[in-house]
């Protein structure tokens, strides 16, 4: 029997709109970016064309989690994802 792992390299992100407003996205990471803080907002700023402003973001690569700079912002991306109506 084969054993498959598979790393994923992705960065969840809430910014600003060009148009106004807030929204999320996913992006897939490249191989060469580094996975800190800092270099994911580098690579963010160049790459993240959907919006104005990147607010904060969460990043899930391999085994390295770094989480969203305050809960506030967390609570923020899950209250764009699922709206309470």
């Amino acid at each position: 029997m084969a054993i498959y792992t598979v790393v994923t390299r992705d960065v969840f992100v809430i910014g600003r709109l060009w148009m106004g407003g807030k929204a999320t996205c996913k992006y897939t990471l490249p191989e060469n970016v580094p996975s800190t803080r800092e270099d994911i907002q580098e690579w963010l700023d160049t790459h993240a064309g959907d919006f104005q402003e990147v607010i904060d973001f969460r990043a899930s690569i391999g085994e390295v989690e770094i989480p969203f700079l305050d809960q506030e912002n967390e609570m923020l991306y899950w209250d764009i994802n699922d709206p309470v109506e």
